[in-house]
This record gives C-alpha cells, structure tokens and sequence, in this order.
C-alpha cells in the first residue's frame, strides 16, 4: 500500500467534526481569485471578498453598507437587479465594466456579472462577480489598431481613412471636413535608382512630414492609401484655410531627404476637396484625385517647357530628381503652390 493509498484508508479525525455551511461559504466566498460582492435589494454592500478589497483599494470597512453605484458600473439597485433577471431568463447580457487602479497601481479593466441568490422573479441579493478582462481589451485594442494602420509609415490606412470620412460626413452629426489628395512627384525615379528600401525611407520620412503638419489637437487625420499616394482628413475645414495648408505640405515635402544613399528630393502634388455633411466620401474622394492629376499634367508640362532650355539632372538627387520638381528651391515647392 502507497502512502496515498494509507492516508485515504485512515479515517480522519475532522471528518467526524464537520464544518459549519456557513463557515465552509466565507472560506470558499474569501479564496476565490474573482472579486465577489453580495448586494441587498436596497443596493447595499453586504459582504465582500479579499479579492474585491485587493481590486478597490478599500477596506470592509469602507464597503460594506455602501450603495453599488459607489463601486460598480451601475446607474443603481435597479439595473443590477435587471441584469440578474435577465441573465436568469438566459437573455443576452452585455456585462458593464470599469476601470481600476489596484493596490498595486496596476490598471486592471473588470466586467461584472449579476446573479440573483436565491433565484427567483426578484432576487433577494445578488451576487456581483468581477471577471478581470484587461488583457482581452489590450489585445482587442492591438488588433484593432494594426487592423487601422498602414504597416510602414505607421499612419491612418485605407480603413481607417474611410471610418474617419464617415464619421465626418455623418448627415445629422458630421461637421465636414477638408480633403488634401497627395501624390508624390519624382518617387517612382528615386525607387528605380535606388531601390524599393530607399524608396521605404522616403515614404516614412515624408509620412512622418505630413503627420508634423497637421491640426493633431483637431482631429486631422493622415492616411496613406498605399504606393506613394496620401490622403490628409482636416475636420471642420473651410476652403479657404484648406488651400492655406497645401504650400505648406509642399514646402515639407520638398525639403531634401537625407537618406542612406545621401542627400534625396522628391515633390508633391495636391488636389483639395471640401466636403460637407451627407456628400459621398467616396465621390469626394475620387474628386480630390482628379484635382491632384490635373495638378500633376500642369506641373509636367511645365518641367517639359524647362528641360528644353536647360540641361536634365540625375533622377532622385537633391539637385533635382528627373520626373520630380526640379526647378525651384529645396525649402519651396517647385513651381509654386499646386494648383487646386
């Protein structure tokens, strides 16, 4: 016989005592990892366990007599009890939850769950039980946000893009807004020359242009559709001051890029777009991008006018990138505003 087998046979002392229901409940209520609370029809704390106290910061003494609406994510007493009904009846129940910072300091997000106790139309007490959900919401949050932002640039993406124009062309409660449709000018030269990991440190280093002007306390948005094509969201925009932030864009762009391969320029070509509440985001969308390729037709014409009386430089160089702005200085756009 195994030293198990000896320990099961022989015949315990305590068996014979017994514990008390009630005893044997508080131990079980007060070891549980769950933060539990028993509440009175009244909306009282009646008792709670060591884990609730760990999760509040509080003492019993703090907790019990308190309403529920002090602790728990409730409008009060009544909507506790609806929830254990509703749970009861097997209906579904979204559990409400809130936000803490625990003994430790550790910001813990918990859902509650109501049970009635005992079961019946209306509970005498319910039990309130916490379910510590914080690392379910980091990772939703992560998920969501790679789900919304482009891999490279770390900017807003395509979905994102349109969850923003949406929101802001909402016919009841959109504000509207301004629309910039960028397009690099001289890129694809710079990504021939010098390859596609250049071509990634422009994109990241003109992302990270547009992104330092804009209205970021304002809402404004940056996205880059893909390629070397991005969209700029200005909330609340008028015409006027949107046609103010486009020299400014170029002016950004078309600073020289200092890049592993030295000293790169590319330029930029802008078609604006206000829109207002209830217009299709994807037709003033597709409007701003017919501004920006009339813009860039302009531009090339212009740059083929200058090539005949003057030599071509080399593709991509900070002296001025062949299909890109190379006329004009490197802190201002090439041939002046773009045209909107």
């Amino acid at each position: 016989m195994t030293t198990v087998d000896a320990v099961r046979a022989a015949a315990c002392p305590h068996l014979a005592m017994g514990v008390p229901d009630a005893t044997l409940s508080v131990l079980l209520v007060d070891a549980c990892a769950a933060p539990l609370a028993l509440i009175d029809r009244c909306g009282h704390f009646l008792r709670v366990n060591s884990a609730f106290l760990r999760l509040t910061g509080r003492t019993v003494g703090d907790v019990v007599g308190a309403d529920v609406t002090e602790l728990l994510p409730v409008d009060g007493v009544g909507q506790v009890i609806d929830l254990a009904q509703r749970t009861a009846a097997g209906r579904p129940v979204a559990p409400p939850e809130s936000l803490w910072v625990d003994e430790l300091g550790h910001r813990r997000r918990v859902a509650w769950t109501f049970t009635g106790a005992p079961s019946g139309r209306t509970p005498v007490y319910v039990i309130a039980t916490g379910v510590d959900v914080t690392r379910e919401r980091l990772a939703e949050a992560s998920w969501r946000e790679r789900a919304q932002t482009d891999h490279l640039t770390g900017l807003a993406n395509r979905t994102a893009l349109e969850s923003a124009l949406a929101a802001h062309l909402e016919p009841e409660r959109g504000t509207g807004c301004g629309i910039l449709f960028c397009d690099l000018d001289g890129f694809k030269a710079v990504n021939d020359t010098y390859g596609h990991s250049t071509g990634d440190q422009v994109l990241v280093e003109i992302a990270q242009r547009l992104a330092a002007n804009v209205r970021t306390a304002r809402g404004d948005v940056v996205a880059r559709l893909g390629g070397d094509e991005f969209v700029v969201v200005l909330p609340g925009c008028g015409d006027l001051e949107l046609r103010a932030v486009v020299p400014r864009i170029e002016r950004a762009v078309a600073r020289p890029l200092r890049l592993d391969v030295g000293l790169v320029r590319v330029g930029v070509s802008i078609g604006s777009r206000v829109a207002d509440p209830g217009d299709d985001a994807a037709a003033v969308l597709a409007e701003a991008d017919e501004r920006m390729y009339r813009a860039k037709s302009a531009r090339k014409e212009r740059r083929a006018a200058a090539a005949a009386v003057r030599p071509d430089t080399p593709a991509g160089r900070a002296d001025g990138p062949a299909d890109g702005p190379a006329d004009g200085p490197a802190d201002g756009p090439a041939d002046g505003p773009t045209e909107v």
